[in-house]
């Protein structure tokens, strides 16, 4: 028997900007771009394991017997829980100019 639940939660945006001029004399431009990302993970299993439990032994190394019989060894619960949290930005500009 086995539990799992994830939760994922992401937001993206982003801007971008430009400014161009051009004349006779003289081209001029500028760009920004902006951008962020933000995700917020959530995983978290539970499970309970046909393993061997406190005071048993096996010596077949299986949950069958010499004689192919199924002989569960024991019941042990598992758990597993993990975030992952991530936050990114990007943030770039260009000026520039060409004259002629």
């Amino acid at each position: 028997m086995q539990w799992n639940f994830y939760n994922n939660k992401i937001k993206r945006y982003g801007a971008t900007g430009a400014f161009d001029f051009r004349s006779d004399p003289i081209d001029l431009f500028a760009r920004v771009n902006y951008a962020t990302y933000l995700n917020t993970n959530t995983m978290n299993q539970t499970a309970l394991r046909n393993e061997l439990t406190r005071g048993q032994t096996n010596p077949n190394g299986g949950s069958y017997n010499a004689a192919g019989v199924y002989t569960p060894l024991g019941i042990n619960p598992a758990s597993y829980f993990r975030t992952e949290d991530i936050e990114q930005e990007l943030f770039s500009a260009q000026v520039g100019a060409k004259a002629h």
